[in-house]
């Protein structure tokens, strides 16, 4: 649960819930809030900070050592100034093909970098509840059959590291979702596709 960790001094941690506090009783509502780090891109972490930014720019597995390429960001934001949407995914995308180039050709690590509208978490928030409870409704009263499928599924499920409990809820949904056709009929998988997107 920690974004940062000082780890030389008093080892003291800030959470999600103190950095939302902070920006909560700032003087200012920032537009875009961007994640220079590792690991940022969870749905635990947006739905944070939902209320207090239109914009989340995070990665979900690795930034590499040269981080955010801030003179790019700047010349984006200059370039489409009136137009923020454009400026952010013309950035992301300048991010990602660069940030290729800092892993050797036989590392296998992944890195990304995405925005997030937050106006759209709220209904993205409705559609995991929905998945989440039909999830729960056939495991506890579905056939062992189903029981079978889900447990198969959560068993492979994309993991971003094997030493924590954090999956790729993207993926795993979306595995989910094909193991229980007779749970998630095309047009729910439609509408959650929609509502992720």
């Amino acid at each position: 649960r920690t974004l940062l960790a000082d780890q030389g001094h008093d080892f003291k941690q800030l959470t999600a819930k103190e950095l939302a506090r902070a920006i909560a009783a700032a003087k200012i509502r920032p537009n875009v809030i961007y994640y220079d780090a590792c690991l940022m891109n969870t749905i635990e972490y947006q739905f944070e900070l939902k209320d207090l930014t239109d914009y989340i720019v995070a990665s979900t597995y690795a930034v590499p050592g040269p981080g955010g390429l801030y003179d790019a960001l700047v010349d984006c934001l200059s370039g489409a100034a009136n137009d923020l949407d454009y400026a952010l995914e013309k950035y992301i995308e300048y991010a990602a093909k660069n940030w290729d180039r800092y892993f050797p050709k036989d590392f296998q690590l992944y890195s990304d970098i995405t925005v997030t509208t937050t106006a759209k978490l709220d209904h993205l928030g409705v559609m995991m509840r929905q998945f989440t409870e039909r999830l729960c409704n056939t495991y506890q009263n579905g056939t062992d059959e189903q029981r079978q499928r889900i447990d198969e599924v959560t068993r492979h499920a994309v993991k971003v590291s094997d030493d924590v409990p954090s999956y790729d809820i993207a993926k795993y949904i979306s595995s989910m979702m094909r193991a229980l056709p007779e749970v998630y009929d095309k047009e729910f998988y439609n509408m959650f596709a929609d509502s992720f997107n």
